[in-house]
């Protein structure tokens, strides 16, 4: 019972890294909305089947009379990306120093090759000649939706403009998660 209470205060986290993505975005929403959307994001996380529900949740309640609703629901997706890249160095972090043990070799391979795909997915996403190739532009050419793809790309592109906004979202990240960890182990 004592840390069930515990288990709210990653939503504070949570809430805080998505509103530093939003300001970076042009969005102006106040952390008391923010964290009303978080909470009920991470509700539905917890309760309904699979791991985007709340999210899904998030983006409803989030766009509402929201006019640049595809740049609102990148910062949902960029938000994820952040709680997803910061789980993964964790988990490679923690995982590394078993590299050595026979039973546990292929957890510990399979973390690392998420870090590595994790960071091949950024190289390749951000790789300017890429881009600008015919293939790149051949790619961009046939996508559907392009102003909703652009709008997008552009919330993606902090990833490579706001590099302190991400590292601050991450080390939220990294909070939260740890919270979550000691009220589970608790």
């Amino acid at each position: 019972a004592a840390m069930v209470p515990v288990l709210a205060v990653p939503v504070v986290f949570l809430a805080w890294r998505w509103k530093l993505l939003l300001a970076e975005n042009g969005f102006d929403v106040t952390y008391r909305r923010i964290f009303a959307v978080t909470y009920a994001g991470y509700f539905f996380n917890l309760f309904l089947p699979g791991g985007a529900g709340g999210d899904i949740a998030k983006a409803v309640i989030a766009t509402k009379g929201e006019s640049r609703k595809a740049g609102l629901v990148g910062t949902i997706l960029l938000d994820r990306l952040i709680g997803l890249g910061t789980m993964i160095v964790i988990a490679s972090a923690s995982a590394l120093p078993f590299l050595g043990h026979e039973k546990l070799r292929p957890v510990v391979v399979t973390v690392l090759a998420l870090l590595a795909a994790a960071v091949a997915g950024y190289v390749i996403y951000f790789n300017g000649p890429l881009r600008r190739s015919r293939l790149g532009q051949a790619v961009k050419a046939r996508l559907p939706f392009k102003g909703v793809l652009e709008e997008l790309d552009r919330v993606m592109a902090t990833m490579r403009n706001a590099r302190r906004v991400i590292a601050k979202g991450m080390a939220l990240s990294a909070v939260a998660q740890s919270t979550t960890i000691l009220a589970v182990f608790g």
